[in-house]
């Protein structure tokens, strides 16, 4: 069971995440791309505005699972080197007792003594243990979205690099390594945030409100289409937006983002989530191979896309 005061700071996290989406859900669709503003200055014809503040989104929510993984209060470096705790004391003493005292190497043992205190306290050793204290359930609802694979070599190959050409992914059969790029990814995911100045992250799709007006590619509407979006195929609903990138020679895709963040933390604090709860508009399209269709839905708002997809086409959101 979480403790009362840190079931309420992360309470007050999830509530400010799902705030400032909801406000960014007011921003400009299609026309906030900077290929719509030649004059912006940007080098990235692809910047959104809304891609800012989802990767804000996602580092708020991340940093929960350091909260969540603390079974302690943090202890910074100097004073685990000094305080006379009996258990830090008992810890410098194992990691003293590892140093070779034959070895002349002051750099040498700044390191064994690093790395012994990061292996108790260190920022890694909370975030880690955050993903680790969700039921197994959660666990593996979070992870699914976080897909890893290692990277084409040819895609490498400097012959390649401006080439407009699409490799495939090789897959990792080894479900312990998997696991540790997955943990490792999302840490940085959290890490880039504060120390690289990392803003974006794609979960919306704002490109897609450029379909609302144009719905069947011919009679335009006066209507705005949605940023974000749903696909339904075949009755099977899935949140668009994914967010790529490679890492180290791994291809790293996340989706369903940030709405799985929002349930496997509330899901921590032992509460119910409904993620149409967040209040945002969606563009959906749904596909039916059966019959040949394809039905679009400019703008529905979120509490309203379970009652839609169920009257009119009998789906549940699995």
């Amino acid at each position: 069971m979480i403790p009362e005061e840190k079931a309420k700071l992360i309470k007050a996290r999830l509530i400010l995440a799902q705030q400032l989406l909801e406000e960014a859900d007011v921003l400009p669709g299609l026309e906030g791309y900077n290929f719509s503003k030649p004059d912006s200055g940007s080098d990235d014809p692809f910047y959104h505005m809304r891609h800012e503040r989802e990767a804000l989104v996602v580092y708020l929510l991340l940093t929960c699972f350091d909260l969540l993984g603390q079974s302690q209060p943090h202890v910074p470096f100097m004073k685990w080197l000094t305080s006379n705790d009996p258990v830090l004391v008992e810890e410098r003493r194992v990691a003293a007792e590892g140093l070779d005292s034959e070895d002349s190497d002051y750099v040498a043992h700044a390191k064994g003594l690093l790395e012994n205190y990061n292996s108790h306290h260190g920022a890694t050793v909370a975030f880690y243990s955050g993903i680790d204290q969700l039921t197994e359930s959660a666990r593996k609802h979070l992870l699914s979205t976080v897909d890893v694979a290692k990277e084409d070599p040819d895609a490498r190959k400097p012959e390649n690099k401006d080439k407009n050409i699409s490799y495939c992914r090789i897959p990792i059969n080894d479900d312990a390594k998997v696991l540790r790029l997955q943990k490792a990814y999302l840490y940085s995911k959290r890490n880039e945030f504060t120390h690289q100045l990392s803003q974006r992250h794609t979960s919306s799709v704002p490109m897609m409100s450029g379909f609302g007006r144009n719905p069947d590619f011919s009679n335009p509407l006066s209507e705005t289409g949605a940023s974000w979006g749903i696909f339904v195929s075949d009755g099977k609903v899935n949140y668009s937006g994914v967010n790529q990138e490679v890492k180290d020679k791994y291809v790293y895709t996340l989706s369903d983002w940030p709405f799985v963040l929002f349930e496997v933390l509330y899901s921590a604090l032992g509460e119910e989530f409904d993620r149409t709860s967040i209040k945002l508009k969606f563009f959906i399209k749904v596909i039916n191979t059966d019959e040949s269709t394809i039905e679009y839905y400019s703008s529905v708002a979120h509490e309203d896309v379970t009652a839609l997809l169920l009257h009119k086409y009998g789906i549940t959101k699995n």
